[in-house]
């Protein structure tokens, strides 16, 4: 089945494409892709005895390492390798000059080529922690979504600058409301409630003047047959995702809007965890190979992996680019 849809996912993209060179990385994404997922699928039968995508009872904090009195969550996200090679992986923010200081890390986002993003390009930024360095150095159009955004737990200043940043630019900010399921719990004052993503778009979609564009005309399988899309989708260059956990909520419908031909999207950068956030539950093997498996339904090929050590390892960064902007 993987094989099928990775071909699906892929035929019409090397079919069509006058850029010999994309097609043939394209190519090379889909030969690896489905070798990863063979040895991914059996070293995780080999481990646990059970098949991965139905594996609901093996949490993601206990693999790799059978001895409970080490930690071992440094071990899953080997499973989860690149497939794809992209000929310009930069660093957004780059790199200062040397008399300039070196930005948190913690904001650091690696993106494929960039330079051809468009010049009038969309961000919709998921988390942010009143950290925009990645928002105010990438210059597209922003929408930023973060209900944690709480001005007592940081100085006056701080938040005023921020709020400053974000103004002068002309991006949008709201924290009256999440992405995910249920409701976000605050150490102080109620609870914010947590709307799916679906509904998010279609407040910025009806607005007078629509944030994102219309989603772009997907062509599937090896017939490149047309996938019709709906008045209130978009098209969102840049996806950034850092909600705390949320991700094993709002990735799923991310995918699932990509197949129903609601949501286009360029880039995804995303901050996966593992075991328990937040007061959620452990994530399983099946929540975990959900996330991976699912973005070939938005034509995404994972390019970039970077483990957090500094959290030892409870955390990785990944990045996925369409097969559009190749």
């Amino acid at each position: 089945a993987f094989i099928v849809e990775t071909n699906h996912a892929s035929a019409c993209a090397v079919a069509t494409s006058t850029n010999t060179t994309a097609a043939g990385a394209v190519a090379a994404w889909r030969a690896l892709a489905v070798e990863h997922e063979r040895a991914r699928l059996e070293t995780h039968f080999r481990l646990h005895g059970r098949f991965m995508p139905d594996d609901n009872t093996t949490a993601v904090r206990s693999w790799g390492n059978r001895n409970k009195r080490r930690s071992s969550t440094t071990a899953w996200p080997k499973l989860f390798e690149p497939s794809f090679v992209c000929p310009a992986v930069e660093r957004i923010p780059r790199p200062p000059a040397a008399d300039q200081p070196e930005v948190d890390y913690q904001t650091w986002k690696f993106l494929c080529a960039p330079r051809r993003l468009r010049k009038s390009c969309t961000l919709l930024s998921l988390g942010c922690n009143f950290q925009d360095a990645f928002e105010e150095a990438l210059r597209c159009r922003t929408v930023i979504v973060d209900p944690t955004l709480d001005e007592a737990s940081v100085s006056p200043g701080t938040a005023r600058d921020f709020a400053n940043r974000v103004a002068r630019r002309g991006d949008v900010l709201n924290r009256s409301v999440g992405i995910g399921a249920g409701t976000l719990k605050r150490p102080t004052g109620k609870d914010l409630p947590l709307v799916s993503l679906r509904t998010l778009l279609s407040s910025l979609q009806q607005r007078p003047t629509p944030f994102f564009s219309r989603p772009r005309v997907r062509r599937l399988g090896a017939s490149c047959a047309k996938q019709p899309t709906e008045t209130l989708g978009a098209h969102i260059d840049v996806l950034k995702v850092d909600i705390e956990g949320s991700e094993y909520d709002v990735l799923p419908e991310v995918f699932e809007l990509c197949r129903r031909g609601v949501l286009t999207v360029d880039q995804l950068l995303a901050e996966v965890h593992s075991g328990a956030t937040s007061g959620r539950a452990r994530h399983t093997a099946a929540s975990l190979h959900a996330l991976f498996h699912g973005a070939q339904h938005c034509q995404l090929m994972l390019f970039h992996k970077e483990l957090n050590l500094a959290r030892a390892g409870r955390n990785s960064e990944f990045s996925w680019v369409s097969m559009r902007h190749v």
